[in-house]
This record gives C-alpha cells, sequence and structure tokens, in this order.
C-alpha cells in the first residue's frame, strides 16, 4: 500500500506534542504507557529498552486481535519492570492475579495472611544505589539462618511474597518492602514474628552504615480473606499508573500506616514514572537525574520474590520470569488481521503515538477500520491468507 498520509494530521500533533502524557485528556492509559516508552527510548541508558516494541524479530508484524484486545507479533521486548512503562503493565498485570491467587488458594488450605513493613532511615545524600544494597543485604541476613528457621516453626510462617518499592522525596530515596506472610494457623502471631524480625532487620541496616530504623516505621497486620483480589493489585501494582485517585483508593492506605499512598505533591513522594513525566513534560534536571539513578540501581533488580517452595505448596504453576511474561504474545497466527512490512514497520516507527492507536483502532473497528488507518499513513502492509478483506 503506497497512499500518501495527510500532510498533517490530529494524530502527527499528538506524537509531536510535549504537555506531559498524564496532561492530556484523550490518552487512555495504554497511550500513556506507550508515549512514555517512546520518549524514554531515546534518552535510556538500558539499550534492550531501545529496541523494545520498535526491534523486529522477523520479516513483518503482526497486528492480531482475540475477543476484545488487540496486540502484536514479532517484536522484541525488553522484560524491564523497573523502566519500561509497557513492559511494566503486562508483567505487573500477571503478578497481580498470581498473588491473588496465592491468597484464595492459602485460604482454601486453612492458612491465614499477615502484611509486614520494613522500612530505612534515609537522607538526601544517599545514593540509591547504596540504600537497595542495603536493603537486599538487610532482608537477607532478617530470614536466614537457624534462628530465622526456628522463629518460621515457632510462629507458623509457610512462606512469604515480598515486594520492593522505590519513591523519592524531600528525603531522598525511600526505598522499603511489603511483605505478605502465610501462617498455619488461623489466629496468627502477627506482631510477635514482627517483634522477632525488626532486631535483626536493625542489626543488618547498622552493619551496613545505615542510621537505625524506627519501630515507629514498620508495620504488621493480619489480612482478611475478602480483600485477596484487592491485595494482589497492591502488593504487585504497576507503578506505571496514570491515575492518582487509583493509587489514593488502593487497599494499600488500608493495609499500612507507615507512608500515604495518595496523591504525590511537588516535594512531597513521588514514584519514578512521576518522575518521568516531570522530565519530559516540564523539562526538570532534577527529575531526569534522578530518573537515570533509578535506570542504573534497578538494573537486574527483583520486584516480587517468592519464597522457596510457597507456590509448591500452594499448588501453583512455576514461575515464569519477568522477560518470558513480557515476550507472551496475545493469541496465534490464526489472530491476524495484517502483517506489516519491514518498510511499514519503519514508518510506523516514525510516528510514535501511532503504535498504539493501530491496537485502538483494530479493537474499536476490526480490519476494515484498521486498514483505512494504515492506508492513510501509507504504511506497507499484506492480508494473511484466509482473512476476508473487507474494505
Amino acid at each position: 500500500m503506497t497512499v500518501e498520509a495527510p500532510a498533517r494530521s490530529a494524530l502527527d500533533n499528538n506524537a509531536n506534542n510535549s504537555s506531559p502524557p498524564l496532561e492530556n485528556p484523550g490518552f487512555s492509559s495504554r497511550d500513556r504507557r506507550y508515549r512514555r516508552r517512546s520518549m524514554l527510548q531515546p534518552e535510556t541508558t538500558m539499550p534492550r529498552l531501545c529496541k523494545c516494541g520498535r526491534t523486529m524479530h522477523g520479516d513483518s508484524v503482526a497486528v492480531r486481535t482475540t475477543r476484545a484486545s488487540a496486540g502484536f507479533s514479532g517484536l522484541t521486548t525488553c522484560g524491564s519492570v523497573w523502566i519500561c512503562p509497557v513492559c511494566n503493565a503486562k508483567i505487573m498485570a500477571r503478578r497481580a492475579l498470581e498473588i491473588g491467587s496465592a491468597v484464595a488458594l492459602a485460604q482454601r488450605l486453612g492458612f491465614s495472611a499477615g502484611f509486614l513493613t520494613f522500612t530505612m532511615r534515609h537522607n538526601k545524600s544517599q545514593p540509591l544505589m547504596g540504600l537497595w544494597d542495603a536493603l537486599s543485604y538487610g532482608w537477607g541476613a532478617t530470614t536466614s539462618g537457624k534462628a530465622w528457621q526456628k522463629a518460621k516453626a515457632r510462629f507458623g510462617v509457610v512462606g512469604f511474597i515480598r515486594v520492593a518499592e522505590v519513591t523519592v522525596g524531600i528525603n531522598g530515596w525511600h526505598v522499603h518492602i511489603h511483605v505478605l506472610v502465610f501462617f498455619d494457623s488461623l489466629f496468627p502471631d502477627v506482631d510477635g514474628l514482627q517483634a522477632f524480625m525488626f532486631p535483626r532487620w536493625k542489626r543488618a541496616l547498622v552493619r551496613k552504615g545505615l542510621d537505625a530504623p524506627l519501630p515507629v516505621a514498620q508495620d504488621a497486620q493480619i489480612l482478611d480473606g475478602p480483600g485477596s483480589a484487592a491485595l494482589g493489585r497492591y502488593l504487585s501494582k504497576a507503578q506505571d499508573q496514570g491515575s492518582v485517585t487509583s493509587r489514593a483508593t488502593s487497599i494499600g492506605l488500608e493495609l499500612t500506616s507507615t507512608q500515604s499512598k495518595g496523591a504525590r505533591f511537588r516535594h512531597s513522594t513521588r514514584t519514578p514514572w512521576m518522575l518521568l513525566d516531570e522530565w519530559f513534560g516540564d523539562g526538570e534536571v532534577e527529575s531526569k537525574e534522578l530518573w537515570t539513578e533509578f535506570e542504573q540501581a534497578s538494573k537486574g533488580r527483583r520486584q516480587i520474590t517468592w519464597s522457596l517452595g510457597l507456590r509448591e505448596m500452594l499448588g501453583m504453576t512455576t514461575e515464569k520470569t519477568d522477560e518470558e511474561i513480557a515476550s507472551e504474545e496475545l493469541g496465534s497466527s490464526d489472530d491476524d488481521l495484517v502483517h506489516i512490512t519491514k518498510d511499514g514497520w519503519r514508518k510506523v516507527c516514525a510516528t510514535p503515538d501511532l503504535i498504539p492507536e493501530i491496537l485502538n483502532t483494530a479493537e474499536r473497528s476490526g480490519l476494515a477500520g484498521l486498514r483505512s488507518l494504515l492506508n492513510l499513513y501509507g504504511i506497507e502492509y499484506t492480508i494473511p491468507e484466509g482473512v476476508k478483506n473487507d474494505l
């Protein structure tokens, strides 16, 4: 197809618009994710992110639909849960389902669950890399050795899911841990478990040169069954969220009292994704520097960790890596609507906002609408054999 694209269009305006993604009311969550990734790719220090969703690993890129969803096939993915907005959302959606399932399965086995939070003292002069290393060391020291094994038996701990979270505020980087602990008793001594764990946590952090954490900044609560699905969304929440309201109403507000998950304001606590929006939206030099530091410090880190044997005990399948989840493709070749050629895909990548618009159009208008969009922009494609040509 060689139809020339118009000299100027609404989509072109969007692609060249320098407004922050979250301030464009016409953008969906998908649009925001793809916009963030396309803006970050020329600037990132991570080579794999530069290729994510742009580099082909075949002769064409398929656009396919299954029910109400659309996706691409034939593209590389970076699998970064920390810095790629698109992979992050896909990975976290899966993790949320897994955690919700774990809680439900644990309840069927007669287990109960508790929610613990461990934080560290920090200040603005401390680099994120050092704080994160200290957190990893502190958790490892807290949950290892004979004393820990005896404590597990004493308190009936059958396993845990650990989630790392990073924010930044006026006192610098805030790295902390949320832990979902499963017990073999319906009335677990969550406070007793934390009373055992906190001194070990404290001593480990002091050994790494940090100030002793404050007991008041930690938290321990017993969880009820009805909130299992919401709990899964909270613990594995996609950090790439456009809605402040969704964070303010998340179950995390009710389960922890150590920090606010609500609206972040300037010079208050911000997520890394907010730094990204400040950098691209307002040209914030400090936000760019903080984001770059976050990129470097998060490399190779795991966000969600299951204790050894927990998944097997609950009867769950073997855990897939972030990279494996991100690389999964929607449906099969039987669901392909069109195959965009190499030349066509180069044109698509030259107008980044066209990438999510292709998916939006395929979902909204099917093959006819998709072909009209591709023809409008002069995107070369072919129709797979067996697909009804309805244009």
